[in-house]
């Protein structure tokens, strides 16, 4: 019965041993695990960051672009309304000596750029990233 009873005293330490082997090496994953994630969430963040930032910086190009692009219109009605005054001015010297019907003159107008208030400011910088609670089953 001795034998019995330090086999049974051997088989249970060892379980034991294993048992506890078994949750460290678990406990381990886990926190390699968890490191990973925390890793990954804050790669994300910064990917997020880098788009918001182009994001804006792209929005300034446009409206840098666009206030050329209402400049060189501009430009170009002023242009049309001093030819065309110069076309009509021309033609009605021409007809004084003939009748000759003109068309009502074309009204070109110009446009203004849309204004933004101001121009945005940077994203804020969201800090550290809250790490995502990990479910333990």
């Amino acid at each position: 019965m001795a034998n019995g009873v330090i086999r049974t005293a051997a088989i249970g330490a060892t379980c034991a041993v294993a048992g506890s082997l078994a949750f460290g090496f678990h406990a381990q994953n886990s926190a390699t695990a968890a490191a990973k994630d925390a890793s990954a969430w804050q790669a994300e963040a910064t990917r997020w960051q880098d788009v918001a930032q182009q994001a804006v910086a792209d929005g300034k190009q446009v409206r840098r672009r666009n206030r050329q692009v209402v400049k060189a219109y501009n430009g170009l009605v002023k242009d049309t309304r001093a030819t065309n005054r110069k076309l009509l001015a021309a033609v009605r010297k021409a007809s004084t000596t003939r009748t000759v019907t003109l068309p009502p003159e074309t009204v070109y107008r110009t446009i203004s750029a849309p204004t933004a208030s101001a121009d945005p400011a940077p994203a804020p910088d969201p800090g550290p990233v809250a790490q995502p609670q990990s479910s333990s089953s």
